[in-house]
């Protein structure tokens, strides 16, 4: 029979502490209406990082925990039903008190508190923290120098969010990622969003990341929202600053020195032909390698970004070398085709001459054909020296258009890196 009792004192209690909760709601909105869209409630913002993760570049995401402060100011009467209801629930000897404040905790006391719902634009998904209470907390603060009480309704949030990503310029990128907030039922009229002093609050041990120098603005504007109201947006706007320092240990030094072993062919002579191939073709396939883990790294796009160009770009030059191997081996071989005709058509001449002693006209024709063979012969001498003379051009040359191409390259990378 007690027991009994004491099932029917707890319901009551909780019909009644419902009661006062839609009481003090409609209040509170009637209030704001009241005082027309001049004076709606405002709610101030504010936000403290706790750890950001790294960029998923393939999934255009990252991960954000933290902390969201929203406080705003009620008159007493209202302050005086947020006590009453928690009182209700937890008894007058287990309240929080501390500096005069009361924080409210408990999951069922603030099912019935009127708490502002917020709606995050860029979101994927936002998880509770793993903690006792996955709703946050309230404080009831008592103001001394006015009248009506600050309530401060806090809440740990784990967030993964979407980020448009732009890789034009990889290796050296700037990310613009954002999370934007604002009401979600009410518009500007009822209920506005502000950002709070200070609005944004990190640490920057807890964002340090190893491949972006990170960077934190806020911004507050207006805009019309999904139901064609008016309403404040708050965007925290994160900058993610690629460091190129990566890219130049894992490609471009390593492409340097590929591209520089190609260059040791020119010095290596045509008639060596299979390790000069070695000198020409082993580095062009190790730059296909080290170009297809740079790929890699990034998401598939259609368009060409700042390090296809330097990948390309070496590619070209080592596949020049090869182009000038096939060169001068062909050349080569040709002479020697053509030094093997000169030779039989030498020793042809000498026994028409030798057989043709006795005729005036025919010891003529031999005279002018002898002259022939010895243009030939200084043409064929021409003809041999043509590979050595274009392995001693692009010893000079090909330098000289590789220094050339790293300077634009560079000066264009870091000009556009200051610009931005």
């Amino acid at each position: 029979m007690v027991n009994l009792l004491n099932l029917v004192t707890v319901l009551i209690c909780l019909f009644d502490s419902s009661s006062i909760t839609s009481a003090s709601l409609n209040s509170e909105l009637s209030i704001t209406k009241d005082e027309s869209s001049r004076n709606p409630l405002i709610i101030y913002n504010q936000v403290s990082v706790n750890s950001l993760s790294s960029l998923n570049l393939f999934q255009s995401e990252f991960e954000l925990d933290f902390l969201l402060f929203q406080r705003w100011r009620l008159n007493d009467s209202i302050c005086k039903q947020y006590k009453d209801i928690h009182r209700s629930f937890v008894g007058s000897s287990d309240v929080l008190l501390q500096d005069g404040s009361e924080s409210i905790t408990d999951a069922m006391v603030l099912s019935r508190l009127w708490l502002p719902q917020t709606y995050l634009m860029e979101v994927k998904s936002t998880l509770n923290t793993r903690s006792t209470n996955n709703e946050g907390f309230v404080t009831i603060y008592n103001e001394t120098d006015q009248p009506g009480c600050s309530i401060k309704f806090t809440r740990r949030l784990f967030t993964k969010v979407a980020c448009k990503m732009d890789f034009r310029e990889y290796p050296n990128d700037i990310q613009n990622c954002s999370l934007t907030f604002t009401g979600y039922f009410w518009s500007d009229k009822v209920l506005k969003f502000q950002w709070d002093s200070p609005g944004l609050d990190y640490s920057l041990q807890n964002i340090d990341q190893n491949h972006y120098e990170i960077s934190f603005t806020t911004e507050e504007y207006q805009s019309v929202a999904f139901d064609d109201k008016d309403r404040t947006w708050l965007t925290i706007r994160l900058i993610f600053k690629r460091k190129i320092t990566y890219f130049i240990y894992q490609a471009v030094i390593p492409s340097i020195l590929i591209v520089a072993s190609a260059y040791f062919s020119f010095f290596i002579s045509v008639e060596n032909g299979p390790n000069r191939f070695l000198f020409t073709a082993t580095p062009f396939f190790a730059l296909i390698t080290l170009y297809s883990g740079v790929k890699g790294q990034l998401p598939p796009v259609s368009y060409i970004n700042a390090s296809d160009i330097w990948m390309l770009g070496t590619l070209i030059f080592d596949f020049s070398t090869i182009c000038v191997m096939s060169y001068c081996c062909y050349v080569t071989e040709r002479d020697e085709i053509k030094k093997e005709q000169s030779k039989k058509s030498d020793k042809r001449l000498n026994h028409n001459a030798s057989t043709r002693t006795k005729a005036p006209l025919s010891r003529q024709r031999t005279v002018i054909q002898q002259f022939s063979f010895i243009l030939y012969s200084v043409k064929d001498e021409t003809l041999f020296n043509q590979a050595d003379n274009m392995d001693n051009m692009m010893k000079i040359l090909f330098p000289i258009l590789f220094l050339t191409f790293n300077c634009v390259y560079w000066i264009l990378v870091f000009y556009r890196r200051l610009l931005s």
